[in-house]
């Protein structure tokens, strides 16, 4: 029986909470947590209004900057990488992602599931697994995985097994619900992962529109959908408090690359980062839809990044750095550094200003 995952707690801020782009916007709550932050919202410089008037037992003397969670400020994000770096013991084809122990995961040119510490060392973590493609990890510990077929799970004791028959499937995203979304064809669906039994999520407009990679805003408000597309968009579905569609998909970017998107990631800002393969580039498209040009990988190298994931935490893997797997130069693994790690950072919980809403 897999356990299912808690929604984190993230302090973040709808469009409504902010009056003033250069104030901090202030904690909030998001997906499944219904209670309070310890957040004063007095805007007194030395008194406190709370309620318990003498019990006040906030870290931050009153100064209301509740010092230990996280504060990131947007308009300090880079315009571009700082640094690009070939790592040299990892692995990976078209995805990467980190596990719990902080490892690198990833498939080599054998086809076996490599485990790369942050002491530059690794070793086939489960052997044989094949050429999947994009991965997340489950709440107990297992990799679920696109496939020729479907969605298949990925653990050391079992190695592949078919969970959920959906046909070719290539991005996969495990939701704060401990449910899997990831799509086939035009349609995206919910797979239980106890089960592997799966719903009708979302569909995109037109059948030659591949519904291909999968995010979440940083407050789960929202899903990101990149494509394989004639039409280079990044689609937008707007979810409900138990991650319901809203509404039907709608276009949130434009001319995102050349239409096909096979990494998408988000940072604590909302910026998406979108892998392109046709165009063999890195894009950031800021939370109002405005694409920018990163990295541009084009050339007789060929290290074109297919697939990302952001540095683990408490580790010495960089958190404000995004990992990518290059399947055209031996699946080698470049790290990126942006200057902003990704949207669950301290599980969620952290502060932002000056951010783009």
């Amino acid at each position: 029986m897999h356990r299912m995952r808690t929604a984190p707690l993230l302090l973040l801020f709808s469009a409504s909470c902010i009056t003033d782009a250069r104030e901090d916007t202030g904690p909030r709550q998001s997906f499944g947590d219904g209670g309070e932050s310890d957040a004063d919202t007095d805007t007194d410089s030395d008194t406190d209004i709370d309620s318990d008037t003498d019990t006040d037992t906030d870290t931050d003397a009153d100064t209301d900057t509740d010092t230990d969670v996280p504060v990131f400020d947007c308009a300090e994000v880079p315009d571009e990488p700082t640094e690009i770096n070939e790592l040299d013991e990892p692995r990976g084809y078209h995805d990467v992602m980190f596990d719990t122990e902080g490892n690198l995961l990833g498939i080599d040119l054998n086809g076996h599931l490599i485990a790369a510490s942050d002491d530059d060392t690794a070793g086939v973590l489960v052997p044989s697994v094949g050429y999947v493609q994009g991965m997340d990890l489950l709440p107990d510990g297992s990799i679920v995985a696109g496939g020729g077929k479907g969605i298949v799970r990925i653990s050391e004791s079992d190695g592949v097994s078919m969970l959920a028959p959906i046909g070719y499937s290539f991005g996969v995203l495990v939701g704060p619900d401990g449910m899997v979304y990831a799509g086939s064809g035009n349609k995206i669906f919910r797979i239980d992962p106890d089960t592997g039994d799966f719903d009708d999520y979302a569909e995109l407009p037109g059948a030659h529109t591949n519904a291909h990679m999968f995010e979440f805003s940083p407050d789960f408000s929202r899903m990101y959908v990149g494509v394989v597309a004639a039409e280079a968009y990044i689609w937008a579905i707007d979810l409900d408090e138990n991650l319901d569609p809203k509404g039907d998909p709608w276009v949130f970017a434009e001319d995102v690359g050349s239409g096909y998107h096979d990494g998408l990631g988000v940072d604590v800002c909302g910026n998406i980062y979108v892998n392109d393969f046709w165009s063999q580039s890195f894009y950031r498209v800021s939370p109002l839809g405005e694409v920018s040009l990163l990295i541009n990988w084009t050339g007789p190298e060929n290290h074109y990044g297919h697939g990302q994931a952001f540095g683990a935490e408490d580790s010495a893997w960089r958190t404000d750095a995004i990992y990518v797997p290059q399947p055209y130069d031996g699946n080698t693994v470049e790290e990126v550094v942006v200057g902003i790690p990704s949207r669950s950072f301290n599980g969620g919980v952290y502060k932002v200003i000056n951010a783009e809403m």
